[in-house]
């Protein structure tokens, strides 16, 4: 089993300056939430599930949370702007980009309420496993197309 980090790229691909861009904090968000991703993978085995199902169930509802203020502050602070951006092309990318994240956020939110507690983690693990494994490489992916087109866009449009 793979226990690697989801495919982040926390520095990005947008050119930096000396003066602190627009969306440094999204990417350190994505560092951090790829970070937990790495303790929960290395907890992802039947002996340790078996072990301690409650544990990996809490790591998970941890991860949940702060993917979840990540979206929303990005919601509220990228999207907007780009939304409305005068430039055609930034609003349509900004658009697909927004129906994306919904479509992602949504899969995550359907994890945690198939394995709401540690007795459902418990008496399938290599279920519990294998869906965890598949929901941290989308959202991997994810972050690595913000990290690469969001926030590059949200840099060179932003104030």
């Amino acid at each position: 089993m793979q226990k690697n980090a989801p495919d982040v790229d926390p520095i990005g691909s947008a050119a930096r300056t000396d003066v602190m861009a627009r969306t440094d904090s999204f990417r350190r968000q994505h560092a951090e939430l790829a970070s937990l991703a790495v303790e929960i993978r290395n907890k992802l085995s039947v002996e340790e599930i078996e072990r301690d199902p409650r544990a990996i169930r809490t790591q998970l509802a941890r991860f949940g949370g702060k993917l979840r203020v990540h979206a929303r502050m990005e919601n509220e602070a990228l999207y907007p702007d780009l939304m409305t951006h005068a430039d055609a092309q930034v609003r349509t990318t900004a658009s697909k980009l927004l129906d994306e994240v919904g479509t992602l956020y949504a899969l995550f939110d359907r994890l945690e309420q198939r394995w709401r507690g540690a007795e459902e983690i418990g008496a399938k693990p290599r279920e519990f496993i294998l869906d965890v494994l598949g929901c941290f490489e989308q959202l991997g992916r994810r972050m690595s197309v913000e990290n690469k087109t969001l926030y590059p866009l949200a840099d060179a449009t932003g104030e």
